[in-house]
């Protein structure tokens, strides 16, 4: 290993014109220098360690369980489905034609009572309301057939009878009245929704003398509305729905 060294240090003493002694020297200075090549960043971590390995230094070691103990992350509550509360189911008609009104009449029939109780036709007074035995009074105008035997049994139960069961109806027969400058006036049966153009169409239409901007319409309370034909046909929104022992008069034109 010496006689190497001194080869080397004699080459650079005669290729650098230094002395042996500072060949010799510098020699041994890169020398203890290329032995500890990474001295200067020995404190650095590698910022790439093999997989599964933390360096020992770092912030992120795992701890041993004798030292910390691990606290378990509280996890986020699963949100429950939203319960919607039950929708109140009000009594409602299948249509439109259900509900009562003033002037017409229905037939109330009580069952399952000792002694029997024949059935009742009643007709809805001006104030809308009828009257059931015993002095019952009930308000009949505006509601369904439905919603009027419900209140008529809790009126009756338990108060006058134990058990009962009561059944509102209709009239069998249902009419409307079309008359004036109409082709065919008459009286018309009732077996749906109808308007009153609708109406006028079932008695044949208008006849060439009638009053078109001027329809005469008398509900079965006895309010009288008026219509304009020619308004209706521009806007069918206008269009009112008649309903039973309503009348529709058509006046006569003045020229």
């Amino acid at each position: 290993m010496g006689s190497v060294v001194n080869k080397i240090a004699g080459f650079v003493y005669t290729r650098l014109g230094i002395g042996f002694g500072a060949a010799l020297a510098v020699l041994l200075l890169v020398g203890c220098q290329s032995s500890h090549p990474k001295k200067e960043f020995a404190d650095i971590p590698d910022l790439n360690p093999p997989a599964g390995q933390v360096p020992a230094n770092s912030s992120t070691a795992p701890a041993t369980s004798s030292s910390v103990q691990t606290q378990p992350v509280p996890v986020a509550n699963k949100p429950q489905p939203t319960k919607l509360a039950p929708t109140a189911l009000a009594l409602s008609p299948n249509s439109a034609t259900d509900i009562l009104r003033t002037g017409e009449s229905v037939v109330v029939t009580f069952a399952d009572i000792q002694p029997p109780i024949q059935p009742m036709e009643q007709k809805i007074s001006d104030d809308g309301q009828i009257t059931l035995p015993y002095h019952q009074t009930f308000k009949a105008d505006g509601k369904t057939t439905t919603e009027l035997a419900n209140e008529i049994r809790e009126r009756y139960v338990p108060k006058i009878f134990v058990n009962l069961t009561v059944t509102v109806s209709h009239t069998a027969t249902r009419v409307y009245y079309v008359d004036g400058e109409v082709k065919q006036p008459s009286r018309q049966v009732w077996t749906g929704p109808i308007t009153l153009t609708g109406a006028i169409n079932s008695c044949g239409g208008f006849t060439e003398f009638a009053r078109r901007g001027h329809i005469h319409l008398i509900r079965a309370d006895r309010r009288v509305l008026y219509f304009d034909y020619r308004k209706i046909l521009k806007n069918p929104q206008l269009d009112p729905q008649i309903y039973p022992d309503d009348k529709i008069f058509v006046p006569r034109t003045i020229w």
